[in-house]
């Protein structure tokens, strides 16, 4: 496998249009602060290289995972923002970045408290957060893509990159934690590979429900549960139009050993 440093700066390069100027410097990854880069490698060769970058200083942080195959071609990637549950339900500038980013962010934003915190869901509804609320464990992550090359699924790639990901969101995590993620099933589109067109992509309900019901079939099978936006938030002039994300909460008891 190659040096780390040789996956982060190809990462890096390949989306340096995308990211903020301070995620492109290389030197800030080895500060040993909020810049993180790991890079794993699979018995196939495949190496996941996992980045992440402040989105807010010291509340809420950037996520990016590419899979590159053994000529160094990305096969697979992944995106989204993570904070702690107690930033994430209590901080207005963090709720401000997710749903005002897009409709979509603010969706997941909107499903992940109305289905796991109901009762701490005072910024969705512009009320102040009570002073005297006690601390909120656990960590919130909050997809913005997920694809995997189509010639290369069902090899078990996708679940990797769902590892490798909890793994570094419960990295500073001791004791009893909980970890919740939301997925949009709706078609991601691809940028890198074989798979990837030119062309805009157009929303189309016949063109897309099969893919959404694929995703929704994956989800399924890797922990995550199917939830109907029309189901928690129903609309009086449905026109039709199916919204499915989905969802997976897990608690865990992280017990630290001397190695660690």
């Amino acid at each position: 496998m190659r040096k780390p440093q040789e996956y982060l700066a190809a990462s890096l390069q390949r989306l340096s249009e995308w990211l903020p100027d301070h995620a492109c410097q290389i030197e800030n990854y080895t500060a040993g602060n909020e810049y993180v880069c790991t890079v794993e490698e699979d018995s196939r060769g495949y190496a996941y290289c996992l980045f992440s970058y402040p989105e807010i200083p010291g509340k809420l942080n950037e996520i990016i995972l590419l899979v590159y195959d053994e000529e160094m071609n990305i096969i697979a990637d992944l995106s989204g923002l993570h904070c702690p549950a107690d930033v994430f339900l209590k901080d207005a500038d963090v709720y401000d970045e997710i749903s005002l980013e897009s409709d979509w962010m603010y969706l997941e934003y909107y499903i992940a408290v109305e289905t796991f915190f109901p009762e701490q869901a005072w910024l969705l509804h512009n009320q102040p957060v009570p002073q005297a609320v006690p601390f909120i464990e656990g960590q919130v992550f909050l997809f913005r893509n997920a694809y995997v090359t189509a010639a290369l699924r069902r090899q078990g790639i996708f679940r990797t990159m769902l590892e490798i990901l909890r793994d570094h969101i419960m990295r500073d995590a001791a004791g009893q934690e909980d970890c919740t993620m939301v997925l949009s099933l709706d078609p991601d589109i691809a940028c890198y590979g074989p798979d990837a067109k030119d062309e805009p992509y157009y929303y189309n309900y016949e063109k897309d429900e099969p893919d959404r019901i694929r995703n929704r079939t994956v989800a399924e099978h890797t922990g995550f549960e199917p939830v109907k936006l029309e189901l928690i938030e129903p609309v009086s002039d449905d026109d039709g139009t199916k919204i499915w994300f989905a969802v997976r909460h897990e608690r865990d008891m992280i017990i630290e050993t001397e190695s660690q």
